[in-house]
């Protein structure tokens, strides 16, 4: 999957094809068919794979159990929007996804991590925690948990506070390091289109502001998406066949349906490469 025909796969996918309808999915069907076609795979996926991860036994599979959690739940509110058609609002998620998932390899890769995974969180988490003030029927009681915070806290921050990130990677070297960095393109402009960015869609010169111009309302935004939507599925992809990698998953059908997303994205892929 490792190829940058991504960025091509959907570029000739504006003419709706009824034959490959899927239900739901309304305008994204119509410029991206083969995408919705993903989604489907991953849905459908993730909805075996919630029951195949329940058995959690090590720390480095109740850390990857965390990050399962999130990104799924992720990925299911990223396919209600698609569904609905509030296509802006997926970008940062889309964004998230990515990243999720090459923390997730990473931190498989590296066992010895999990430490810093986990505490890394807590110092963040402290970090933007207010502690409680000693106003109440119980102030020995607030002094005792503040103290203990404040304890906690001054040992992380010895650790922590020149790191940034658990991984010590930026978004372009933990990509290089998961061998991920072949979606990178597509996570960049997926990033600066959530902040607000339209460069992506305007081209030098009258005629390329007019078409902007024409198409800002309807076209643009379902267009910001296609490839974010795919990012999401070769992130995903990447993730869920270490998760079930680390699991040791034995259940037939999960890895058949997991099977089934690859080869969608595969085929897709080498259609356009």
């Amino acid at each position: 999957m490792a190829s940058f025909s991504v960025m091509r796969r959907n570029s000739a996918s504006t003419v709706y094809n009824s034959s490959m309808k899927q239900d739901g999915w309304g305008e994204l069907e119509e410029w991206y068919p083969e995408t919705a076609r993903d989604l489907d795979n991953l849905e459908h996926f993730l909805a075996l794979a919630n029951g195949g991860l329940e058995s959690r036994k090590g720390r480095i599979q109740k850390a990857l159990g965390v990050q399962h959690f999130v990104l799924s739940e992720q990925v299911r509110g990223l396919v209600l929007l698609a569904r609905s058609g509030a296509w802006l609002a997926i970008l940062p998620i889309a964004s998230s996804i990515f990243r999720i998932a090459m923390e997730g390899i990473y931190l498989s890769e590296h066992p010895n991590s999990v430490d810093d995974f986990v505490e890394f969180s807590g110092y963040q988490d402290h970090c933007g925690c207010e502690p409680p003030t000693e106003d109440g029927l119980y102030p020995e009681i607030v002094k005792v948990i503040r103290d203990d915070q404040k304890k906690k806290f001054e040992k992380l921050r010895s650790g922590y506070q020149n790191k940034i990130s658990w991984h010590d990677h930026d978004v372009e070297t933990l990509a290089q390091a998961v061998e991920m960095e072949y979606l990178l393109p597509i996570y960049y402009s997926t990033s600066r289109l959530a902040q607000g960015s339209p460069t992506r869609f305007i081209s030098n010169g009258k005629g390329g502001r007019l078409l902007f111009d024409h198409h800002r309302e309807k076209t643009t935004p379902v267009m910001a998406v296609g490839n974010a939507l795919l990012m999401v599925c070769h992130s995903a992809c990447h993730f869920y066949q270490t998760v079930l990698d680390e699991f040791v998953v034995s259940n037939e059908m999960i890895h058949r349906s997991l099977n089934n997303f690859k080869d969608g994205l595969a085929k897709c892929d080498s259609s356009t490469a």
